[in-house]
């Protein structure tokens, strides 16, 4: 399991797209550590914001740490497990096709937009936008699962053409918007509006 631990490298957000089981597993650590994130406009190495250990060839991520201001975890992750232990930023599992990720605190918006498979497990709350579609795009969800054990936001599931989206407590306003297929399940109370403009679905 690759190991990532949180050291931060200063001030702002972090964005983390492209760091995924299929690209790390082949790699060793210090080409990972090489691996270029963005904060704000500026590139800079992956190990001046995570000390990193362990062995990536089991196609694992474990990262450790509050990782609030972290961005695009898992963005487009088609195999493999991250794991994250604390929070996550936004963006969180966009995108993704296959493998599962796991976070056990809560995360910001777009959590799952536009995924269309693969397993995304919050165990916390969720921002808004969770599991729907980003502006100007058709579609929202479309296939997957996207569990959040707290409470979503507003707009979750926008435009779902399938999978399944369950919130274990409240979600905002909106929920369900223009939904054309799939699944959401709410198992608190909904915000103003649940199931605007839906056509098909549940």
């Amino acid at each position: 399991m690759l190991t990532l631990d949180l050291l931060d490298g200063g001030p702002g957000p972090l964005e983390v797209a492209g760091l995924l089981p299929r690209w790390t597993r082949t790699r060793g650590l210090a080409e990972i550590e090489r691996f270029n994130v963005r904060r704000g406009n500026r590139a800079q190495p992956l190990a001046e914001a995570f000390r990193i250990s362990g062995d990536p060839a089991d196609a694992q991520i474990f990262i450790r740490g509050d990782c609030a201001h972290i961005h695009r975890i898992g963005e487009g992750l088609d195999e493999g497990t991250i794991r994250v232990e604390g929070n996550a930023g936004r963006h969180l599992g966009s995108g993704m096709r296959g493998g599962e990720i796991h976070v056990q605190g809560s995360v910001s918006d777009f959590a799952g937009c536009e995924m269309s498979g693969g397993t995304l497990r919050i165990a916390g709350d969720a921002g808004d936008y969770a599991g729907s579609a980003y502006a100007g795009s058709h579609w929202g969800m479309r296939g997957g699962a996207l569990l959040i054990a707290g409470r979503a936001g507003d707009e979750a599931a926008t435009r779902m053409r399938r999978g399944l989206l369950a919130i274990g407590q409240d979600a905002g306003a909106w929920a369900g918007h223009e939904m054309h297929a799939g699944s959401l399940l709410v198992f608190g109370s909904c915000g103003a509006r649940p199931g605007a403009g839906m056509r098909r679905g549940t």
